[in-house]
């Protein structure tokens, strides 16, 4: 057996515990440790979660992860508003609109019509990108209208023009090329020369953490199947260079990174850690340099992190190493994390490629 399925195995059965004590046919954001509970179910990973669970149903032959997904994209149709849009925060905050969280169900919801054939999710899907067309900003980036973040607009928002350009092949409609073009053009113009993204915050971290790079990487890698294939390439391999030279030979490497690519924290966000080995394993395959040996290290640590917490239930991967109180999800095992570590280690597996689901 090889070294991770046990690892993915068990990563695939916290996504579904975590959908069983929601409360619903969604996914429940995290387990808290302090309050040793899961929270109620969160509509953005939600949304690109259903994918994951796709690609390990097919690949493994697990019939139960691909109804699950089926029942969550249900689910989300449920919850969409009539405009489109998707609600901030967990459902039960009852919050108002988030162009994030709506692009990312707009992913799931494509994901599984793309599996299924059926148009009632297609047509939810459309409905979510009409949403994003009509809340775009004319210089191509959009405004996070979402209470949990500031008002203002984000680099890691082009992950929501990779999966407009994945509707545009869908739907033959050119408005969503349109919108995604530019949105992937103004995030470029965000790159300074050393690589690093402005405008790539979170919360209350002042710099980029690795999980919102790993969002602007993986958005501008998959988009320059699209669009600008070599700009956006390039805008990828300069930002992975400085990664591999920060990471340790263990895997190691600092949530939170300034401008002037010096870590400052002692801790690592193993989301962010799992997501930028996705996409350094999928560089070659996409036709830039190879960076499988970064991929390899930055999972690596997060199977021995995950493997130090296997004996406790629920186990899953935490939202920092070590458990710091400054840390990143500190006290809670986010579904985003999983998810992640699901498909990091499924694509290291695969040589890179997506091999059933394409998100």
């Amino acid at each position: 057996m090889n070294k991770y399925n046990q690892i993915l195995q068990d990563a695939v059965s916290w996504l579904k515990e975590a959908q069983d004590r929601s409360g619903s046919d969604g996914i429940a954001g995290w387990y808290d440790f302090r309050k040793q509970q899961y929270s109620a179910a969160y509509p953005e990973t939600t949304g690109y979660i259903i994918g994951t669970l796709l690609r390990y149903g097919q690949a493994y032959e697990d019939e139960e992860a691909i109804s699950r997904a089926i029942r969550a994209a249900k689910w989300l149709i449920e919850i969409q508003d009539q405009e489109g849009w998707i609600p901030a925060g967990l459902i039960d905050a009852k919050q108002g609109p988030a162009v994030f969280n709506t692009g990312m169900v707009l992913q799931g919801l494509l994901d599984v019509y793309v599996y299924t054939g059926d148009s009632y999710f297609l047509s939810a899907a459309c409905k979510a990108g009409d949403w994003l067309l009509h809340h775009q900003e004319e210089n191509g980036a959009w405004i996070e209208t979402s209470a949990y973040t500031d008002r203002e607009s984000l680099a890691y928002h082009v992950l929501i023009a990779w999966v407009l350009f994945r509707l545009t092949e869908i739907v033959d409609d050119p408005r969503y090329c349109k919108a995604a073009e530019k949105n992937v053009d103004w995030c470029l113009e965000l790159q300074w020369e050393n690589g690093y993204f402005e405008k790539n915050h979170l919360g209350r971290f002042r710099y980029a953490l690795t999980h919102t790079i790993g969002y602007v990487l993986q958005g501008l890698a998959e988009s320059s199947v699209y669009y600008r294939k070599t700009d956006c390439l390039h805008a990828v391999e300069k930002v992975l260079v400085q990664i591999d030279t920060l990471t340790d030979e263990d895997g190691f490497l600092s949530g939170e990174i300034d401008s002037s690519w010096k870590p400052i924290r002692s801790w690592a966000c193993l989301t962010g850690n799992a997501q930028i080995a996705g996409v350094a394993m999928r560089m070659r395959v996409l036709g830039a340099r190879s960076f499988e040996h970064l991929a390899k290290r930055l999972n690596h640590f997060c199977c021995q992190v995950y493997g130090a917490y296997a004996s406790k239930r629920p186990a899953g991967l935490h939202g920092c190493h070590p458990v710091v109180e400054d840390g990143y999800m500190f006290s809670r095992v986010p579904n985003w994390a999983v998810k992640y570590l699901i498909d990091s280690l499924m694509l290291e597996l695969g040589g890179g490629k997506y091999d059933i689901c394409h998100t």
